[in-house]
């Protein structure tokens, strides 16, 4: 994502690009983030972690995501958008029709892991802001069916 057309076409229509950020993709960003300055790109940054830990940002991996997290907005992006989705696995296993007990339950926790998971957001939030970085919040909604 360093081509000068593409990022003088975002330039040229005022756009601010939002980039994924994988874990292996951490070596390569600094680069990336030095070409769209130097276009004048606005660029937002969407860390997503490994998907055996989950991929998304959600109650159950908070602690990770939000190291993850931390790392990505080392290289300064204007804005880190945070998706709040089910793990990866349970979303792929809804979407592709299974709708084991299993998998329901693991959207399921009791009251502490969910408080621990705000409040570990919370707290990445307010540093993302204390270094003018606006955090975004992203959330899916999931709708179950009951169609066959």
């Amino acid at each position: 994502m360093r081509s000068p057309r593409v990022l003088g076409l975002l330039r040229r229509f005022g756009l601010e690009l939002l980039l994924a950020v994988r874990p292996w993709d951490l070596a390569a960003l600094p680069d990336v983030v030095r070409a769209c300055a130097d276009e004048g790109v606005p660029l937002g940054l969407w860390p997503m972690i490994d998907n055996e830990s989950g991929r998304w940002a959600n109650m159950h991996n908070a602690s990770i995501f939000a190291a993850f997290a931390r790392r990505v907005a080392e290289v300064g992006p204007r804005t880190l958008a945070i998706d709040l989705e089910p793990p990866f696995e349970v979303v792929r296993n809804l979407s592709s029709g299974e709708r084991t007990l299993r998998t329901l339950r693991a959207l399921r926790s009791d009251g502490r892991v969910f408080d621990a998971a705000r409040t570990a957001f919370g707290e990445l939030a307010d540093e993302l802001r204390a270094r003018e970085i606006d955090p975004v919040g992203v959330a899916l909604p999931l709708v179950l069916s009951d169609r066959d």
